[in-house]
């Protein structure tokens, strides 16, 4: 049985959205945050559907970003897509010295991301010194839950 909590309060006025994130894998995400702390780093995220549900599970070539805009070429090993069943969940970056908030710059390479696997993509950006995790989908802010 699994424990769930809301990632983000009803309060915020956000989108619901079908998509739980593991605990483990935002822990991961702080610490490589941290530890690349001040540069900036990106990666995809894996996950899987299970009935109305998308669960972001796993975090794919996470490296340092050395430029203006992001590193990540978008294909991914076909053994582990199909032995897992996995698919790009959604693409993962820090704002090191920043808020979690969408940039122009993060939407175009959203949409960019969706073109290329066919699908919508969640953008998931962590804000480093504030060790919050916020979550975009078609450009809009959106509600996730957390399970550990």
């Amino acid at each position: 049985m699994h424990a769930w909590k809301k990632g983000l309060s009803r309060s915020s006025g956000l989108a619901d959205t079908n998509l739980r994130v593991w605990s483990g894998l935002i822990r991961r995400m702080f610490r490589y945050g941290m530890r690349y702390y001040p540069d900036e780093i990106a990666g995809l995220v894996l996950g899987y559907r299970s009935g109305m549900w998308n669960y972001a599970t796993t975090l794919l070539k996470v490296m340092v970003v050395n430029s203006s805009f992001y590193f990540v070429e978008p294909h991914l090993p076909d053994v582990l897509v199909k032995a897992r069943k996995f698919y790009p969940l959604g693409f993962f970056h820090t704002h090191p010295d920043g808020l979690s908030l969408a940039s122009e710059e993060d939407l175009e390479y959203t949409a960019m991301l969706e073109g290329k696997f066919r699908r919508r993509i969640f953008m998931f950006i962590m804000s480093v010194p504030a060790g919050k995790l916020s979550c975009y989908l078609d450009g809009e802010q959106v509600r996730y839950q957390v399970w550990k």
